[in-house]
Parts: C-alpha cells; sequence; structure tokens
C-alpha cells in the first residue's frame, strides 16, 4: 500500500502482508517430549494405583475396627 497514514515507520518503502515463517519441526525436542509426556502419565497411573490400593487397605482395617 501506498498510503502514508498506514506506512508511518517506513516512509517510503511499500508495505507487504505478513507471511508466516516457515515452520521448523524439531523432531528430536519432540519426540524428547513425547517421551517425558509418556513417563510423566505413566507415573501418575502408577501413583493412581497405588493410592486406591492404599485407599482400599485403609478402608478394610476401618471396617474390622468398626465391627468389632
Amino acid at each position: 500500500m501506498k498510503d502514508d497514514w498506514l506506512n508511518l515507520g517506513f516512509l517510503g518503502e511499500e508495505l507487504k502482508p505478513y507471511v508466516e515463517p516457515v515452520e521448523v519441526i524439531d523432531e528430536k525436542r519432540i519426540g524428547n517430549y513425547f517421551d517425558i509426556m509418556q513417563n510423566i502419565c505413566r507415573n501418575l497411573f502408577l501413583f493412581q494405583k497405588a493410592f486406591v490400593i492404599l485407599l482400599d487397605f485403609c478402608m478394610s482395617i476401618v471396617f474390622v475396627v468398626m465391627q468389632k
């Protein structure tokens, strides 16, 4: 565009449309994040499983104590 009021910082230069930069996909970094997220999910699953077992154990103790 050649309108000066739209091109205040670049007088003498014609405005050009914005062009998205070319996306660089870093497979090594993405793969590394994927492995980290898998490990976090696996650890969370194991923690949740252990917590359910512990909760079940505690509830069974409470049940036995309440029976007496």
